[in-house]
């Protein structure tokens, strides 16, 4: 973590699953880091960090193992789009409703998309 105070950088704890082409978001005060690859394969894994207590979480997987995934949260909902699923590009949207802690696979996507951007203003994805 960068301290703009001092200029310096801080060491933060590990994600517990190391990963790369992973999406990430941001909500209540946590980052969440969702899918990507480990070793040869793609990861439904879902991690959430909290800077305050310095821990990490392990939350429920996601329905669709990926990489190369969009993410953003809203409305207290941790929602995923598109990515890569080690075969071919993926058109399924999921979302993780806080309260009862388990995905929903929402609509697909018009056309499968990996790489993509996904953002949150007010209430809305």
């Amino acid at each position: 973590r960068f301290d703009p105070e001092s200029g310096r950088w801080e060491a933060l704890p590990p994600v517990p699953t190391p990963r790369t082409a992973c999406a990430a978001a941001a909500a209540r005060g946590a980052v969440y880091v969702l899918g990507g690859y480990r070793g040869r394969q793609p990861v439904a894994t879902v991690e959430s960090f909290d800077p305050a207590t310095g821990k990490w979480d392990t939350l429920p997987s996601m329905p669709t193992a990926r990489k190369w995934c969009s993410a953003a949260a809203a409305a207290g909902a941790l929602y995923v789009f598109g990515g890569f699923n080690g075969v071919e590009e993926v058109g399924a949207a999921e979302r993780l409703a806080a309260a009862s802690g388990e995905w929903e696979e929402l609509p697909p996507m018009p056309a499968p998309c990996e790489w993509g951007a996904a953002a949150a203003m007010r209430r809305s994805v």
